[in-house]
């Protein structure tokens, strides 16, 4: 299929260019022909996203039956529409992929999907956690491969309530030993 060491690239990518963007979540996509890669961008420096990240107040969302982050929740729901149109479109297998803020939009993305599209994997670079314990059990029969490079401090967050990684973390080595440093998605392709 295709190295996760060429989703993270993608990912990187995306930082870039874009493919769909709608209040402020961008997804960038590549048709192949074995696969459609959508990935989401991460974090930029603009006041929008960091205002998105800053929203770890709980959300309920009634489709998915819990408790999520309120603005990575609210990010995916913005390109929804966009995202089930490309998905339904082919019947390639879909791989979403994302870093930090974009890995846990992406991951959202994916258990809204999960019982629409048969082949679907995900992928995700440095994502904090995006929801409760039930987004556990909602994602515990999903492809899903969630990679901690060194010491990222962003997948540890947010650390107040019950907050959750869907899927157990996947390190990777790193010789940078900033907190900060590991985040970078430059970090993640070149440990890959």
């Amino acid at each position: 299929m295709i190295s996760h060491k060429c989703l993270a690239q993608y990912c990187q990518e995306a930082y870039q260019r874009e493919s769909h963007s709608k209040n402020g979540t961008e997804v960038l996509v590549r048709l192949g022909e074995a696969c459609v890669v959508i990935a989401f961008r991460g974090t930029t420096m603009n006041g929008a996203d960091i205002l998105k990240d800053m929203r770890v107040v709980p959300w309920w969302n009634s489709e998915l039956g819990g408790w999520f982050h309120k603005g990575f929740l609210k990010g995916a729901l913005n390109v929804r529409d966009y995202v089930e149109g490309l998905v339904t479109s082919t019947k390639l297998p879909i791989i979403l992929t994302g870093h930090s803020k974009g890995g846990a939009e992406a991951q959202i993305m994916a258990m809204l999907l999960a019982k629409k599209v048969g082949d679907l994997r995900l992928v995700a670079f440095g994502s904090p956690r995006v929801g409760f314990n039930h987004a556990k059990e909602l994602a515990k029969d999903l492809d899903f491969t969630l990679y901690r490079n060194g010491i990222d401090v962003v997948t540890e967050v947010p650390t107040i309530l019950p907050w959750a990684h869907v899927a157990p973390l996947k390190g990777l080595y790193s010789q940078e030993k900033d907190r900060f440093g590991n985040h970078r998605i430059a970090e993640y392709v070149a440990n890959l």
